[in-house]
């Protein structure tokens, strides 16, 4: 695979909608930046391989096309191998290391440790997220002695505590894959540029596929509903312990955040109506934006009306009606009877037997309202 250069790859990323201005990049990406760099082109020569190394990321995601659903999240994350901290000396090794920091085994060496077996041997998870994170914390094993502390101390909770494992495990089962859910959901809000194939594909089935992605954000709203009632349920017992990953399970500030947007999305919308409909239309008071433009809406409609009953009024009769598609909608369509009462003020557009259209300086505003 061909990587990019460093200055192709930040010319690349200022391509991305998420990436416009480099003041919003995240910190992590501007480490790498040549500080002389004003606009965010160039990169620090020391950073010259990583930077390879995230043009060849991205040469890989253009390539599949999720490049725009991955990098417009702008989750990056600086790893430093190993054997750089290795210069420090064996003592300094893992004081050093940043919190979390994994092994890396090569397939060999997992055959050989035969860590798929032993995988299947403890996997007792009853949801897919869980799944995949004991089996992350499996073929990753620790390196620093005190996370590993961390985990055994948090091992020995459950170990004393069986009956907070069986409230655990009855209230996480059929709980829905929130990660990949919440992925979903947020891969439907990426606004993608105009070449990409997403914008010309056509749907022949679109309000099916309107209908999947709302059924999708109702189910990752019903689980995190499940997830809050549960860790306030268990609250109080989780933050006794002196596990530290226990206690810091659920942060109290992370469950009054989760508890104020999920009581957000409740009043936001008509559960049952977007089902219905495949179609979330915001309450009054929600969305300002959306908010002005239905009071625009609305007040068009009303200068529709009336001016219509003007026309008719103007005309002598109740057949005029407005005729007509954008963007040559709202034309006045009069009986040819009643025509002859069209002074300067309109102009001929059009015509059918029987009929006549016209436009005027009203009905042009109307079109550009």
């Amino acid at each position: 695979m061909n990587s990019l250069k460093k200055e192709t790859c930040f010319q690349k990323l200022h391509k991305y909608q998420a990436f416009d201005t480099k003041d919003d990049w995240p910190q992590e990406l501007k480490e790498h930046l040549d500080e002389s760099d004003s606009v965010g082109l160039h990169g620090r020569k020391e950073s010259e391989l990583a930077l390879s190394a995230l043009g060849a990321i991205i040469n890989y995601l253009s390539d599949n096309l999720i490049d725009e659903y991955v990098l417009n999240m702008k989750q990056f994350t600086n790893v430093k191998p190993i054997d750089l901290e290795r210069s420090l000396g064996a003592d300094s090794i893992a004081e050093n290391l940043p919190p979390g920091s994994n092994m890396i085994l090569d397939n060999k060496t997992l055959s050989n440790l035969d860590i798929p077996s032993l995988f299947k041997v403890v996997n007792k998870t009853v949801t897919a997220m869980g799944k995949r994170l004991l089996k992350q914390w499996t073929f990753l094993p620790l390196l620093r002695t005190k996370d590993i502390a961390d985990r055994q101390a948090a091992v020995r909770f459950f170990e004393s505590n069986t009956g907070m494992v069986e409230v655990f495990r009855d209230n996480l089962k059929g709980l829905p894959d929130l990660e990949r859910l919440v992925a979903s959901v947020a891969r439907s809000g990426v606004k993608l540029s105009s070449d990409h194939p997403e914008q010309r594909a056509i749907y022949y089935t679109q309000d099916f596929s309107s209908a999947r992605k709302i059924k999708k954000l109702l189910q990752c709203l019903d689980g995190f509903v499940r997830i809050k009632q549960f860790f306030e349920a268990v609250q109080d017992d989780l933050a006794a312990s002196e596990a530290k990953l226990i206690k810091n399970l659920i942060p109290v500030d992370v469950l009054a955040e989760l508890s104020e947007r999920l009581t957000f999305f409740k009043k936001a919308f008509n559960r049952k109506q977007a089902e219905e409909t495949g179609k979330i239309i915001p309450k009054e008071g929600v969305d300002d934006d959306y908010d002005r433009v239905c009071e625009d809406k609305r007040q068009l409609e009303n200068d529709l009306e009336k001016y219509l009953n003007e026309q008719k009024r103007h005309f002598g009769s109740r057949d005029v009606k407005y005729f007509g598609k954008p963007p040559n909608h709202y034309q006045i369509e009069v009986p040819e009877a009643f025509a002859k009462k069209a002074d300067s003020r309109y102009t001929v557009s059009s015509n059918r037997k029987g009929f006549k259209r016209y436009t005027t300086e009203e009905t042009k505003n109307f079109v550009t309202r």
